[in-house]
């Protein structure tokens, strides 16, 4: 969407992000889907059982790359291509269609880009056995008649490190590949003991690296380029094509001229399509700011920990190894520890803050890192053209139906239990609880 509006000229500069914060509510509708691991995350391992979620919160700043070299903006890497699809008539809201993630990816690399340039690819990988071997089998599908045997490229999955962070997903894998490609390095792959069979990693044209992998810059001096994939319950596929920043950009590209589209070629309409990434900010479990966060990567820690007892009381959702109903297997997650939002910054009354929800003043943090990351804090920028995009489900209508909707089945049980416990008779108990139920909603 930011993209889009940047090259259609609708806004100059955008601010895109993530957002997601751990709640009781997210450990229900995983573990109702029976996606939810005991054990750990980790994708690509052959005892990969299910996802453990993470929070997160990452911002990016971006402008068309002609603005941006125009304007002096100093630039971390340039989106070189885009392709999304949608699976939403596929088997189940839950499960991964191959064909619609290879359209995906065919898509991203229809404008002319080469493959065989890849040097790294950030997987979406939640650690689900079906999900994370339908995912590589379709890049290998796409790929492999691009790169060469003897040329295979590492894939990695952020979800390892600091737990699948929902919203905040795209955003951190986003983050670690432009990261990977400006330190010329490939972090480790956390967790990864014996690869999932499921994958035929001898014909695939990608590898799991165990440790920390350099990632030198190509003999004819063309930029790193990396892909990240995103995908979304119902059916939604993003592949993102990234290039590290060259100077050859900057005598290559100025700002877009009138010639007539029909009468430019191939290379100078990408050029002039092209986004740049000028601002990064993040705050992920282990990590408050973007430096933190590579160097989280890079040593291939992990920091998903117990629910904190100060967020909520896990007992009351919590069964050790729990299949039931309404029960989470686990309360390991990617928790965000020893976060203070610095309430002068915007000048909100810390009472306020005290009781507002966090995800918004995190969101916030990691927004104003970005800017002052590209140098916006200070510098005069247009406002009005200037977009801000975010995704998250947090603090809004939605939100509170959805939360509320999955509470109230254990809500009419627990109230037919007392109801019964008081004397309530039999045939009066499911009325009430159903009159209860609609109420509340």
């Amino acid at each position: 969407m930011a993209a889009r509006s940047l090259q259609l000229g609708r806004i100059e500069m955008a601010i895109v992000g993530g957002a997601s914060l751990y709640k009781p509510d997210t450990l229900v509708v995983f573990s109702l889907a029976q996606s939810m691991s005991s054990s750990g995350s980790r994708p690509f391992d052959a005892e990969a059982d299910g996802l453990i979620v993470g929070e997160g919160f990452g911002a990016a700043v971006l402008k068309t790359l002609p603005r941006a070299l125009a304007d002096g903006d100093r630039i971390w890497g340039v989106i070189r291509g885009l392709g999304v699809s949608s699976d939403g008539r596929g088997k189940s809201l839950w499960a991964p269609r191959k064909e619609g993630q290879i359209k995906a990816i065919r898509r991203a690399y229809a404008s002319g880009l080469e493959m065989r340039r890849l040097g790294y690819i950030e997987a979406h990988a939640t650690s689900t056995p079906l999900g994370d071997a339908t995912e590589l089998n379709a890049m290998a599908e796409v790929l492999r008649d691009h790169i060469p045997p003897t040329a295979k490229i590492p894939v990695g999955s952020v979800k390892a490190n600091i737990g699948h962070a929902l919203e905040a997903a795209g955003i951190a894998g986003f983050l670690k590949a432009v990261l990977s490609m400006q330190h010329g390095l490939v972090p480790p792959a956390v967790n990864v003991r014996t690869l999932n069979p499921n994958i035929d990693w001898d014909q695939a044209p990608f590898y799991v690296p165990m440790s920390p992998t350099p990632w030198p810059a190509s003999a004819d001096g063309r930029p790193r380029r990396a892909a990240v994939n995103a995908f979304g319950i119902g059916g939604l596929n993003m592949h993102i094509v990234l290039d590290e920043f060259a100077e050859s950009d900057s005598r290559s590209v100025a700002v877009p001229s009138a010639m007539p589209k029909a009468v430019k070629t191939a290379a100078q309409i990408r050029q002039e399509q092209s986004v740049a990434v000028i601002g990064m900010g993040c705050i992920f479990p282990g990590a408050g700011n973007v430096a933190a966060f590579g160097d989280l990567l890079a040593s291939g820690r992990d920091p998903k920990c117990q629910a904190p007892s100060d967020r909520w009381r896990a007992d009351l959702a919590y069964r050790p190894g729990a299949t039931q109903l309404y029960r989470t297997p686990t309360t390991l997650g990617g928790f965000i520890t020893g976060f203070t939002y610095d309430w002068r910054s915007h000048k909100i009354p810390p009472r306020q803050v005290a009781g507002a929800d966090p995800l918004q003043f995190m969101l916030l943090a990691a927004a104003d890192q970005a800017l002052k990351d590209s140098g916006y804090d200070t510098k005069a920028f247009d406002r009005a053209r200037t977009g801000v995009i975010v995704g998250t489900v947090s603090g809004d209508d939605f939100s509170a139906r959805l939360q509320m909707g999955l509470r109230l089945p254990q809500f009419k049980r627990t109230l037919a239990q007392v109801l019964a416990e008081q004397g309530v008779h039999e045939d009066q108990i499911g009325e009430i609880a159903e009159q209860g139920s609609m109420t509340v909603l």
